[in-house]
């Protein structure tokens, strides 16, 4: 076995070709990011801007309906691609039935969930944005969020193939799509902004997303699809009862838990504290959001490699990767954290309405601080995960019981700092839980490579 040099790893670690096209990705969304929030600055009012982050924030409650499966199918087909001995020849060759039979599951799977997903979506949105300032409001909210609604599904559909297409090893191009539907994404919203549409905006920006990702999907990898398709009904190699569900229920439990984490933000904040302190909210965290974006890069970008380097049983690699990537990630975070506070000081100083759009320093500081804990915990996931196994269920209800009971506590007394407080404090408490369950995963890598020499 090889392993790379420091000196080396450093310089694969830059010039990887799987990191740069992520890279790229984060790159577009960065000037993407802040072209669509000059637009809801200069189209939306502050009420609109909270109807618009708490559309998003609906959409990331349902879009857990998948219940991790997307990641499953990632880590078996990862799993089936690093076994082959030719992986290059798999499609021409007799042993891609497994495959076949994996991308059956995604295509069956991803149906269902974005089925799922329209049902529950639609009138939970209604009954939330309705309940609030529906009545008498000025926003013309309904419309467009039907439109979010059919849309949405839609692209969590196109996930479940990404991830089948991702474990096997075509990260590059696809990094290279998510790029271009960014690109159509913030095109289409430009359009429907300068046209009046406002909120319309949101889901014309997401259904060219979509539109984009198909015909990508369609021109490269279409012919990879259309052989992994053949024999579609009789693709069953692969027992979802017996090898699949067992990993998958650990997968529904903890992602189960993700609209009780991450989903009740800016909703609850909207119910609460109203449509104005979540729009103020839902501004400044999605900023942090893109940092946190960046800081991922270097690890979540190789979740599929990391699942081929198990599967082969290069321990060594997989943790030499994966060392030098939490590194870079803390690097990043740290980085765009300081960027982001120098930046918002300057905005408080020389432009107050632009300030009056954004949280206040404290409440932006816990976010950060909450934030770099988050990024800890989830480089974790990856490089457990890339053991086919699921070990954060506990972590997770944990995490969503705290949520649950701190954030609409912090939200009635405190509003955007309260939630910001009850961020934090659920994940310090769950760091601890992340931090033994990589020791254990640690111990086992030290164990399994002593016991190939």
């Amino acid at each position: 076995m090889v392993v790379a040099t420091s000196k080396s790893g450093r310089l694969a670690s830059v010039f990887d070709p799987i990191v740069l096209s992520s890279g790229l990705v984060r790159l577009v969304t960065t000037i993407t990011g802040p072209i669509t929030a000059l637009l809801i600055l200069n189209f939306l009012s502050l009420a609109e801007q909270g109807y618009w982050y708490t559309f998003l924030g609906l959409i990331t409650i349902v879009n857990y309906a998948e219940l991790g499966m997307g990641q499953v199918i990632m880590q078996f087909a990862a799993h089936e691609w690093g076994a082959l001995n030719k992986p290059s020849e798999a499609t021409n060759s007799g042993d891609d039935r497994r495959l076949k039979s994996i991308l059956r599951t995604a295509v069956l799977f991803g149906g269902l969930t974005a089925v799922a997903d329209f049902v529950i979506v639609l009138p939970l949105g209604y009954f939330v944005l309705f309940s609030k300032d529906g009545v008498g409001h000025s926003a013309q909210w309904l419309g467009p969020w039907i439109l979010v609604s059919i849309v949405a599904p839609l692209n969590l559909a196109l996930a479940f193939l990404n991830s089948f297409l991702e474990g096997c090893q075509m990260i590059v191009t696809s990094n290279l799509r998510r790029a271009f539907q960014a690109v159509a994404q913030i095109a289409a919203s430009c359009l429907i902004f300068f046209y009046g549409g406002k909120l319309w905006a949101l889901g014309a920006g997401q259904l060219a997303s979509f539109l984009v990702g198909i015909l990508w999907i369609l021109l490269a990898q279409g012919a990879f699809i259309k052989r992994m398709l053949a024999g579609f009904l009789k693709n069953t190699d692969v027992s979802w009862r017996r090898e699949i569900w067992p990993l998958q229920w650990r997968y529904a439990a903890s992602w189960a838990t993700g609209p009780l984490t991450y989903g009740l933000f800016n909703p609850l904040i909207f119910t609460l504290a109203g449509s104005e302190v979540a729009g103020r909210f839902g501004f400044t965290f999605s900023i942090i959001g893109v940092i946190s974006s960046y800081a991922q890069i270097w690890v979540a970008s190789r979740a599929a490699v990391f699942a081929r380097l198990n599967a082969g049983a290069r321990w060594k690699e997989l943790q030499s990767l994966f060392a030098r990537g939490v590194k870079h990630s803390a690097v990043t975070y740290a980085l765009g954290a300081m960027a982001l506070l120098v930046a918002l000081y300057a905005i408080n100083l020389k432009f107050p309405l632009l300030a009056a759009r954004l949280l206040d320093p404290l409440s932006t500081v816990l976010l950060l601080i909450a934030g770099g804990i988050t990024l800890a915990i989830f480089l974790i996931t990856y490089f457990a995960r890339s053991f086919r196994e699921e070990p954060f269920v506990r972590m997770a209800w944990i995490n969503a019981m705290l949520m649950v009971v701190l954030l609409p506590l912090g939200i009635v007394l405190f509003q955007a700092k309260g939630a910001s407080g009850a961020y934090l404090v659920s994940q310090i408490v769950v760091l601890p839980i992340s931090l033994q369950i990589y020791k254990r995963y640690h111990q086992r890598i030290l164990f399994q490579s002593d016991q190939t020499l």
